[in-house]
């Protein structure tokens, strides 16, 4: 009976839409990796408190390889400001990436970074919908700069542009718990002289190599402290995968199978349907190594890609049974009009058995008799009230001083009469 409550539960189809999962659906988590500098280059807006010249957005774009990041203060979010942005700030101090990453906001897939990307010869991707964890290298430097900024006074946190430069610079020459390198290293392939080395008397080696042995030696160790970067990180991302992967729930979807998909109502949404009503199917599905699922309307429609938390197995509804009528018995009443001749009849040939059982003979036949007795109460003093007048008694006054009461009452009442008259 509770499996069958409980299925029933399960395929309800206006619960389905209506109601989220106690626990939330993951998939085995994914990694953004990249194997050499400029591969992979990812950005993301993050908001600030408005500072005094009016700036609270921030510009973060961030190697994949090397971790190292560029932080760029400005007044708006807008497509045409990403892409000044890019090209004064990374492409032509750095390079030109391979490819850009960012989340599906409109100023980072809007016509002018598309034009931008076109121009440059850049690919272009991005995540799934409300899924920040799909650019964690930026999510995680943007966790990092609001808490070294919250530590500012009040006075200086309203100037926290002037504040921001210094930050980033010290979060590129730190060493990557990652890759084991700092990011200005694994970028310029060579350690930063910094205001400490002075203090400490650490310089340049005196003899330096000559010019072109400098290069060689300068190559080879670039090299090879990428290689050793790069090892380091998919080890990290093995033991990061390994860890969260045992948080993983719901099961797996497989090719074909129906879904419905998460809606993220805007405004006062607070009794909306959770899902939308609309059935996808499922049209390719992740690898082992985890990643989104492709989806499409399953009435056609272009495939998109989406998270699994953002989806869910649509059960097939239940499908009620009629309920049977249910037909009372008819019972057909013969009304039988009786003469007194049949009544002088039959009160005449009524017969009493020796068992006590009385017998009626009439014209129709013999039937039986029955008398029921009428039942009285055989309790002593039934049907007299004990206090008819509801005078007050305590709990241990009996039956007899409440009738002396009444008819203490009655003389009293018969009394004022006769004055009246």
């Amino acid at each position: 009976m509770f499996a069958t409550v409980g299925k029933w539960v399960q395929e309800c189809e206006r619960c389905s839409f209506a109601k989220l999962p106690s626990v939330r659906a993951t998939a085995p988590i994914g990694h953004l990796l990249a194997s050499r500098p400029l591969e992979v280059v990812a950005m993301d807006f993050t908001l600030l408190e408005k500072a005094t010249d009016g700036k609270e957005n921030v510009l973060v774009l961030t190697d994949v390889f090397t971790k190292f990041t560029v932080a760029v203060p400005t007044r708006d979010q807008k497509a045409v400001t990403v892409a000044k942005v890019l090209t004064k700030e990374w492409f032509q101090k750095f390079g030109i990436p391979m490819r850009l990453h960012s989340d599906q906001g409109r100023n980072f897939e809007g016509e002018v970074i598309k034009e931008l990307c076109i121009l440059y010869g850049v690919k272009k991707s991005r995540t799934t919908a409300y899924h920040p964890q799909g650019n964690a290298q930026c999510e995680r430097f943007n966790r990092t700069m609001h808490n070294r900024l919250s530590t500012l006074t009040d006075q200086k946190k309203k100037r926290w542009p002037e504040y921001l430069q210094k930050l980033v610079y010290v979060y590129n020459v730190t060493p990557h718990s990652s890759t084991g390198f700092s990011p200005y290293a694994l970028l310029f392939g060579q350690e930063p002289r910094l205001p400490v080395d002075f203090l400490l008397g650490i310089g340049l080696e005196e003899g330096g190599l000559p010019t072109t042995e400098w290069v060689q030696v300068h190559r080879e160790r670039l090299l090879q402290a990428h290689q050793l970067a790069n090892q380091n990180l998919q080890q990290a991302a093995h033991e990061r995968k390994r860890r969260l992967d045992k948080k993983v729930r719901g099961k797996s979807l497989q090719l074909s199978q129906r879904v419905l998909l998460r809606d993220h109502g805007m405004g006062r949404r607070k009794i909306h349907d959770a899902w939308k009503s609309e059935i996808f199917v499922v049209v390719e599905i992740p690898d082992q190594d985890g990643g989104p699922y492709v989806i499409k309307p399953e009435n056609g429609g272009a495939p998109f890609r989406v998270n699994r938390a953002e989806i869910k197995e649509h059960l097939t509804p239940v499908q009620q049974a009629p309920r049977a009528s249910i037909r009372l018995p008819e019972f057909q009443f013969q009304r039988r009009e009786s003469s007194s001749d049949d009544t002088d009849e039959s009160s005449s040939e009524d017969e009493v058995t020796g068992n006590g059982v009385r017998w009626a003979n009439s014209s129709s036949g013999r039937r039986r008799v029955t008398n029921f007795p009428r039942q009285r109460p055989q309790r002593q003093g039934a049907g007299t009230h004990s206090n008819l007048h509801h005078l007050p008694r305590g709990p241990s006054a009996s039956v007899q001083s409440v009738v002396v009461s009444e008819n203490f009452m009655l003389s009293l009442v018969d009394r004022l009469l006769k004055r009246t008259e």
